[in-house]
Parts: C-alpha cells; structure tokens; sequence
C-alpha cells in the first residue's frame, strides 16, 4: 500500500496552499504505523536528497522527533527537553539534518484509529527562530487543524489504495 506520485502532489499542493500565507516554512507531514514503522509516508518540501536518506536509512525509526510524538497528543518545540534529550541518543542523525538546513522546528501530532501516528513538523533554517516561533504561538491551532484535514486526505487515498483486507 502506498501513496501514488499523484497523490502525494495533491497532497504537496494542499499543504503549500494552507502554508503559504505564513511565509517560507519548511514541512513534513507523515503518517506512520505505530505496529510497523516501515509503514511510513512522508509528504514534504525539504531537499529530495535529504528524503531519500531518511527513507533509505529508516530514520523514523530513531528519529528523536518521532520517537517524542509516539508519547505525547500536543504539538512540541524541537527545543523542548524531552526532544533535547532524545537528540542526545542520535546527535548524527540532527548533524545531518543540519547539512540540510533543518534545524529548529515545531511538531503538531496526532494519533488515530488504526494505531498511526500522524505528524505535522514546521521548520526553519539558522537564524530565523524568532519570527518563526511567534508565527507558531499565535496559529496553532490552525496548523494543528491543517495536520488533521491532510491526515484525513492522506487516509482517503490510502483507503483508495488499499486491497480489502488491508486497511492503512
């Protein structure tokens, strides 16, 4: 089951559609099953190569990012203490990211029905922390609500793409 090319750019297109006001935020938007990790669809605008080193390596499965949004419901800074401490365990995999200009983010979540856990993560490069973390505050909630309508539509085309057996 996957997404197909398609459906990931509607997808693409729907998220820079809903980011676009809030200036040039970086994303990723995935949905992961909890029981297997290996079931993992991101939907993102940071640099192909990065993406392909995530996949190809299995990040999700020790990505301090991920590993914090399996235990919380709330959206969180990168910079939160149990992040910082999980960092602590993969500070390679935050190495490279940093090549990629990844480097200081927030993570909206959410967990559904089918044991996925589905997250929202808005980032920015060096030097632009500020501005960014009060875009954040003040729209949660509407970046909590966009991770939830594209968790729905990326469900839909799972759905879609499911054989009858299966479900995403």
């Amino acid at each position: 089951m996957s997404l197909c090319c398609e459906n990931e750019k509607i997808i693409n297109d729907y998220l820079k559609n809903n980011l676009n006001s809030y200036g040039e935020l970086r994303y990723a938007c995935m949905i992961m099953n909890k029981d297997n990790p290996d079931e993992f669809y991101p939907i993102t605008n940071y640099s192909k190569q990065w993406v392909d080193i995530y996949k190809i390596n299995s990040y999700q499965r020790i990505d301090p990012i991920i590993l914090a949004a399996t235990t919380t419901a709330s959206p969180f800074s990168w910079d939160d203490d149990r992040v910082l401490n999980l960092r602590l365990q993969h500070p390679a995999l935050f190495n490279l990211a940093e090549y990629y200009n990844i480097i200081h983010g927030h993570t909206f979540v959410l967990h559904d029905q089918y044991n996925h856990l589905a997250t929202l993560s808005l980032t920015i490069g060096k030097g632009e922390s500020k501005a960014f973390d009060a875009i954040i505050q003040q729209h949660k909630a509407c970046f909590q609500m966009l991770l939830i309508k594209t968790h729905d539509l990326m469900l839909s085309f799972l759905h879609a793409n499911a054989t009858p057996t299966q479900h995403p």
